[in-house]
């Protein structure tokens, strides 16, 4: 029985030793995020949490593809433009 008291010590010092790092790290980060400037590393960041959230239900061979589509963007073998630039180059295309 002893041994048992034991590993289940160990486990909730474990579990508590999580949360507070995980509280310890949220902490931190906010501190970071409150004093950065750079508008492009904030959206990055928005980005990289917003699709933490989006890819929960995705199925493994979904998020294979997605990770393959970053790869490649981040690459350069594919070239992703905004709604906005992609609207500007087709009224361009349209005026030629």
């Amino acid at each position: 029985m002893r041994g048992r008291s034991g590993s289940l010590s160990c486990y909730l010092w474990s579990s508590l030793f999580r949360i507070m790092t995980a509280i310890d790290l949220r902490a931190e980060i906010l501190q970071l995020l409150q004093k950065e400037e750079s508008t492009g590393l904030l959206e990055r960041i928005r980005s990289l949490l917003k699709r933490q959230q989006d890819t929960e239900g995705l199925s493994d061979e979904e998020l294979a593809e997605l990770c393959e589509i970053e790869r490649r963007q981040e690459s350069g073998e594919d070239a992703y433009v905004s709604m906005e630039e992609a609207l500007r180059m087709a009224r361009g295309a349209l005026k030629e």
